[in-house]
């Protein structure tokens, strides 16, 4: 299996349930016919330019329409407001992400977890620097409580995937819930990248490093420090 492949497979799901959902006025609703995605993507293209140049407590459905130069009933039909079109702009940001990731995975050596892990969230810094309303989104606003869910919900899928590819190159220790304990790990990165902002707003060197520092340690709690690899995976 290639690695992009595993970055894309649906891994067991141990993680327990949650009570949190999002709202019907929340969710997106997906485009149905064809040409409908051009309209969405013109929608969220416009979104995206307003959460840079603007406070995004004023960000409204009518400005987006403006800004899109379409309908307000357009709008309507698949964002039933606000938090449903920034969640859709986040879970584009996350998908641009994951594909990111997935090359990434096709030319890194497997040399060891850790190393792994570096080259893995040195990427994903590199796409957050390059995407300063992806990072204002999730790390920099406290504005909407469900574009913390959102991003919450996608921590664990990418936890998930991230045993996966280990699994796929290591011979990995017999513990339960290491998605979840990979999970942990991200979100703190998220978080240390989240409190400790460069001049301009981007991740700096030394959130980053500290961000290696307790995601190293937190797994060390799990994972030994040398892990064979798996014949296939080389």
């Amino acid at each position: 299996m290639k690695p992009s492949e595993l970055m894309s497979t649906t891994a067991p799901h141990t993680a327990p349930p949650t009570d949190a959902r999002l709202s019907r006025r929340q969710q997106p609703n997906p485009p149905k016919r064809a040409g409908a995605q051009a309209r969405v993507d013109a929608i969220l293209d416009a979104a995206d330019a307003l959460v840079a140049s603007r406070p995004l407590e004023t960000v409204s459905l009518p400005l987006i329409a403006q800004a899109a130069g379409a309908p307000p009933s357009s709008l309507y039909h698949f964002f039933p407001s606000t938090e449903a079109v920034l969640i859709a702009l986040v879970r584009r940001y996350n998908d641009k992400l994951d594909s990111l990731l997935e090359e990434t995975l096709q030319v890194i050596p497997p040399d060891s977890w850790q190393a792994m892990l570096r080259v893995l969230t040195a990427r994903a810094r590199a796409f957050h620097d390059q995407h300063p309303v992806y990072t204002r989104l999730i790390l920099r606003t406290a504005a909407f409580s469900s574009l913390r869910q959102t991003d919450d919900e996608h921590i664990t899928q990418m936890g998930r995937r991230m045993l996966q590819v280990l699994n796929a190159h290591f011979h990995m220790p017999d513990a339960p819930d290491l998605d979840l304990r990979l999970s942990v790990a991200i979100a703190l990165s998220d978080r240390i990248w989240a409190l400790f902002p460069d001049s301009d707003g981007m991740i700096s060197d030394f959130s980053f490093e500290e961000s290696q520092r307790a995601m190293i340690a937190y797994l060390s709690n799990y994972l030994p420090p040398l892990m064979a690899p798996r014949e296939a995976a080389k």
